[in-house]
């Protein structure tokens, strides 16, 4: 079973990259992040037409993430649970779309996210706001994950999580020693999670000391054809034995393409789970 994700940076603009993907590497689920659109755009027709159903958290212009499926989710959740107070948001408001997780026919929970990227605006340098709201939002991530671990429910967590794990993971780490995608307490708090959770960072564990190996690429300054990338999309596996991942690897050939995003695919196969 093959399972992905990509922060495919706007569906609708690259449905067709899409479409492809999914016919040639076939996932039994494919994760999305930042779709950029709301549920009514989604093209939904296009998906199914690739064989699949999607589930759909869309935000106009911003955000949004998606769970694409060959076959039904249950208990589907489009808004991390309490989100909106980390947010600040008034009772009745809706949190931003970083959030998609449902059961699978297999036992196990699919859940697709798109962690807040923590740096301030341009134009208020100083500003902590935006930290402080990825800080809340790893809290609440951290709540619900526990919680299905102490259920023990299975699953298999994937996206863009906004943070460079190792120095290994991009091109110049001394470029981002004070970038919200690498600040100390960042990096501590998806570290807590990930201990606490027993957690097994599915592409690091197959590739343990290899470098530049990225997923995401800047647009400026030429970053992909200098490999100046980072590894900021994750896929993490809770409640399943290590000898249940077969493989892990980085799709980077999609950057190559036609209007790519400026990240790619990271995709796992696991073993037929009715063996574990």
């Amino acid at each position: 079973m093959k399972i992905a994700t990509w922060n495919i940076n706007s569906v609708r603009t690259r449905i067709g990259l899409l479409q492809d993907y999914l016919r040639e590497v076939s996932p039994e689920f494919m994760c999305l992040q930042e779709i950029k659109c709301m549920n009514q755009d989604f093209p939904f027709a296009e998906i199914e037409q690739a064989g699949y159903k999607a589930y759909v958290s869309g935000q106009k212009a911003y955000n949004g993430t998606a769970i694409l499926t060959k076959s039904e989710l249950s208990e589907v959740l489009t808004a991390l649970p309490d989100s909106a107070e980390a947010e600040g948001l008034a009772a009745g408001e809706n949190p931003q779309a970083r959030f998609t997780a449902g059961l699978t026919k297999y036992g196990f929970y699919i859940i697709s996210v798109y962690v807040p990227n923590g740096n301030p605006p341009l134009k208020q340098p100083e500003s902590k706001e935006k930290l402080v709201y990825k800080l809340k939002w790893f809290d609440c991530l951290h709540k619900y994950l526990k919680g299905l671990k102490e259920a023990e429910k299975p699953f298999i967590i994937c996206g863009d999580f906004n943070v460079i794990i190792e120095d290994t993971d991009v091109y110049n780490p001394d470029n981002y020693r004070t970038n919200a995608l690498m600040l100390p307490e960042v990096r501590t708090k998806l570290d807590e999670i990930a201990k606490d959770l027993d957690l097994l960072n599915t592409f690091k564990t197959l590739h343990k000391g290899e470098t530049h190996l990225y997923s995401f690429w800047d647009y400026t300054m030429r970053c992909w054809e200098k490999n100046h990338g980072m590894l900021i999309d994750d896929i993490f596996m809770c409640g399943f034995k290590e000898s249940a991942l077969l493989n892990a690897l980085i799709d980077k050939d999609m950057r190559a393409k036609e209007k790519p995003s400026d990240h790619v695919p990271l995709q796992i196969e696991i073993t037929d789970l009715k063996k574990i």
